[in-house]
């Protein structure tokens, strides 16, 4: 059926209107559709006097056509039996044909229920018409409403290549809209099989589409000559279901080379397996080709749905120069059982043209922990000067900074709750990048940096070449968390200075000068490593504990050195057989007293089981302890045998040695109760205690 609709215009009736008025004799025999059909097929080969034929039909007059062509668009239905067995090949052709007959823009309608089998594919070069479907729907997994399939697919399902668009930009058509896309289902490692395919178009808007059962990319935008690509078009709505095989055969649900000025809005990657659903190169890749790089686009409310990133893969990687990508979501997307490597986003090298200026925003996504199917980082950043803004999401490592990365921008504001672990991953080396996490109160400014006012980095001058950073303070100690620089330096607030030696997180930190407290008592220090008490103080070897309860031994570090081994010293008792647990551990103690874990021992059964023998146990890491911080160690024994007791030191069992003991800061203290050692204490949870069995670090 072809039908000419007029465009609205409230300064006169519709153009078919006027035409039927003047139908010979006023022309209410024939329905205006009729009519206008009428008119239009005529061949107008009448006598110059006459423009009626046999059926008092006349044909459009000149002007009466440039007229329609102004104020009516073109539509032929494509179940119209004329053309052929609507749902056929040969029958969709036909329909082609007769709408681009009419001219361009002319819209081709496929009803709700119709599914159309172009077999091999489709070829749309030379045409101008807009299809357009009812929607497209699925049904108990089955394409239904409007469907475009190709049975015995053989390329693209439908090839827009040599598709004549609007020329130099100017105006805006709509050639595929509201339909279901559906490939043959066969795996394709060539990935020619393609959903859409499109190579140079411009002005063209493709939106609510589903693509499915494709061996090849769902979307391909090809750029075949240099410099002709996909430009200037939106992309909306559109829904791409796995690639068939896609993990193996690295096939990503979309593919886009080259394209520039694009936007591409609510794009909806939907797995349709557990495995095998994502590809290596990335689920949704977009890169340069050898000449151009792919700019100047809008990634805009992507979403995707229980994906399995493989080794080195990720969900969207963009190789290219100023794009912007915002507010993507993710939805039970995971990486695949002992992946490496996996990130939500990549940003690549495009090869050419590289300069960078892309823009991530949102909710960046990190690395949740405690799973070995977590996704490793949100955004594994691999091109300089780039910028990533956004929500700071669970739990850390949201940034990756890969070696040679400089002049990143990475700021993360607020945070999901809980996400305590850094922001970010930083392997650059580069001084020039700018990384902020507000959760955890830490920046890395670049070199040469400077807020008005306040001096954050002192440049080198000559004699001193090496810069310095002023980075906030602490309570006591250096920082213990946070990533820092080589000379960064901190002031605490009990009167200390700590510079960074070796960069890290927190990196390695030495006191600056002889804390006072020590100068009395360091003649005597041990050569290498600390013991607590200090051997002057052993006086016992009957150094008492009960079953679970953990008693600590504060003092300020005298030097900064690595720790690999706790030794403890049994005293006149062994350990009955056979204990519970026997570990001992170190832990860092804040302003307000509160306690934090910072190395331990792992449970060894085996310890304490002879009277006055040393007993030294390797730490699960080696652990870096820094002059002037004040730490606690501890030991703790649960058992339903016999206690050991230990050398250390013993003060009188009363109130008053206990509360003396206690006072800040503490010397000695205990908590009761305890089945391991727990990984932070409150201050409060404490108690006084008068004995203390001698830890030496080493």
């Amino acid at each position: 059926m072809i039908a000419l609709l007029p465009e609205p215009d409230s300064r006169m009736d519709t153009m078919l209107q006027r035409l039927a008025a003047v139908e010979p004799g006023g022309s209410a025999g024939l329905a205006t559709e009729a009519y206008a059909r009428n008119r239009a097929n005529h061949t107008g080969v009448q006598s110059a006097d006459s423009l009626v034929d046999g059926v008092n039909v006349k044909a459009y007059s000149a002007a009466e056509r440039v007229k329609l062509t102004t104020l009516s668009v073109a539509e032929v239905w494509a179940s119209d039996p004329s053309y052929g067995t609507p749902g056929t090949r040969a029958a969709f052709i036909n329909c082609l044909n007769a709408a681009q007959a009419l001219g361009r823009g002319t819209i081709v309608r496929i009803p709700a229920g119709l599914t159309i089998n172009v077999e091999q594919g489709l070829s749309l070069a030379g045409y101008s018409v807009q299809i357009r479907g009812a929607g497209a729907g699925i049904n108990a997994g089955t394409p239904n409403i409007s469907v475009i399939r190709a049975s015995s697919q053989s390329g693209p399902v439908l090839d827009f290549r040599n598709y004549l668009y609007p020329a130099d930009f100017r105006g805006k058509v709509t050639p595929l809209a509201d339909v279901y896309i559906q490939g043959s289902g066969v795996a394709d490692p060539t990935k020619a099989n393609s959903g859409v395919r499109i190579d140079h178009i411009g002005s063209a808007t493709f939106r609510d589409i589903s693509i499915s059962h494709t061996g090849g990319p769902c979307l391909d935008l090809t750029a075949v000559t240099p410099g002709v690509a996909v430009y200037l078009c939106d992309f909306e709505r559109i829904t791409l279901y796995t690639p068939v095989n896609c993990r193996d055969n690295d096939v990503p649900y979309m593919r886009a080379v080259e394209h520039n000025g694009n936007r591409f809005r609510g794009i909806g990657l939907r797995s349709t397996t557990s495995t095998n659903d994502c590809p290596p190169s990335g689920a949704v890749v977009c890169s340069a080709a050898n000449i151009y790089t792919t700019g100047n686009n809008l990634y805009d409310g992507f979403w995707y749905e229980y994906l399995h990133v493989p080794t080195n893969g990720t969900l969207f990687h963009l190789a290219g120069n100023m794009n912007i990508v915002r507010d993507f979501q993710f939805f039970d997307c995971f990486k695949e059982a002992g992946a490496t490597g996996t990130s939500y986003y990549r940003l690549g090298l495009p090869g050419v043209l590289d300069h960078g200026g892309n823009h991530i925003s949102g909710v960046i996504h990190g690395n949740n922990g405690g799973s070995g199917t977590y996704i490793d980082t949100g955004v594994d950043i691999r091109q300089s000067r780039n910028t990533v803004t956004g929500t700071k999401g669970f739990n850390g490592a949201n940034v990756t900074l890969a070696a040679g990365v400089d002049r990143c921008y990475v700021h993360l504001r607020g945070s999901v709750s809980g996400s305590n672990q850094p922001g970010w991953i930083n392997n650059s080396g580069m001084a020039n990048n700018h990384l902020i996490d507000e959760y955890l109160q830490t920046e890395v400014r670049p070199a040469g940096w400077t807020t008005p006012g306040v001096p954050a980095r002192v440049s080198g001058i000559t004699g001193a070449p090496a810069a310095a950073r002023l980075m906030g303070g602490t309570a006591s100690g250096p920082p213990v968390s946070g990533t820092f620089q080589a000379n960064d330096y901190v002031i605490s607030t009990d009167g200390n200075l700590y510079i960074c030696t070796v960069g890290g997180a927190p990196g390695t930190w030495v006191t600056v000068g002889t804390p006072p407290a020590l100068t009395s008592l360091s003649a005597d220090a041990l050569t290498v490593g600390e013991i607590v008490p200090r051997r002057d103080r052993i006086n016992s070897n009957s150094v008492a504990l009960l079953s679970g309860l953990l008693v600590l031994g504060y003092w300020t570090a005298d030097k900064t050195e690595t720790i690999n081994t706790l030794t403890a010293h049994t005293g006149g008792a062994a350990a009955g057989a056979t204990p519970t647990l026997c570990r001992m551990g170190v832990y860092s103690v804040a302003g307000n007293g509160n306690l934090t874990l910072v190395a331990a021992t792992d449970d060894d059964t085996s310890l304490f089981a002879a009277a006055n023998t040393a007993y030294p146990k390797a730490l699960a890491s080696p652990w870096n302890k820094v002059a002037g911080q004040r730490y606690a160690v501890g030991l703790l024994v649960v058992t339903g045998a016999a206690m050991p007791t230990f050398h250390g030191q013993l003060w009188p069992s009363t109130a008053v040695s206990s509360a003396l003991l206690f006072a800040g800061p503490p010397v000695v203290s205990r908590m009761l109760s305890q089945t391991d050692l727990p990984s932070s204490i409150a201050a409060g949870s404490l108690a006084g205690y008068q004995g203390m069995p001698a830890i030496r670090m080493s």
